[in-house]
């Protein structure tokens, strides 16, 4: 996951994940810089919730 106004545009990481022969989603947050993915108060909505599992 990354951030659009950070370095959305880069999927660098994943494709090399990828070539390794992982499964890879790649995903742009809209709206986010590279530090909101932490700190926004609407982070663990946005981000977290889509990244963790539920209990």
């Amino acid at each position: 996951m990354n951030a659009e106004f950070g370095r959305g545009d880069h999927d660098l990481g994943a494709r090399l994940v990828r070539r390794g022969g992982a499964r890879v989603d790649y995903r742009v947050v809209p709206g986010y810089g590279h530090g909101d993915v932490a700190w926004s108060a609407t982070a663990e909505r946005d981000v977290w919730e889509s990244l963790l599992p539920r209990p």
